[in-house]
């Protein structure tokens, strides 16, 4: 595992710890959302999904750290759940 992934999984844990920060503030919107094509869309749906994802690559990067090999899948995969996590507060916004 190079530098740049042990400063990834660093930054991951901070939105982590900053989200477990802003959870009170949530319980004042979690009944908010949108109509998207019929389906009722609530802020805490994209909360979770945010939270959700960067759940799973803080644990897919922590079992590169542990395993033998440099560049495992697991790395590759905790990278696509990082990308995906960053990614999903825009797609929600643009909904």
């Amino acid at each position: 595992m190079n530098e740049f992934t042990k400063t990834k999984m660093h930054f991951t844990l901070a939105l982590l710890a900053a989200l477990f920060a802003l959870h009170p503030f949530l319980k004042e919107f979690e009944d908010d959302g949108f109509m998207y094509l019929g389906v009722f869309l609530k802020v805490s749906y994209a909360y979770l999904v945010f939270a959700g994802l960067l759940a799973v690559c803080v644990y897919l990067y922590g079992m590169t750290m542990v395993s033998e090999r440099p560049h495992s899948w697991l790395e590759r995969l905790g990278n696509y759940c990082y990308s995906l996590a960053i990614l999903s507060l825009p797609f929600y916004g643009g909904l």
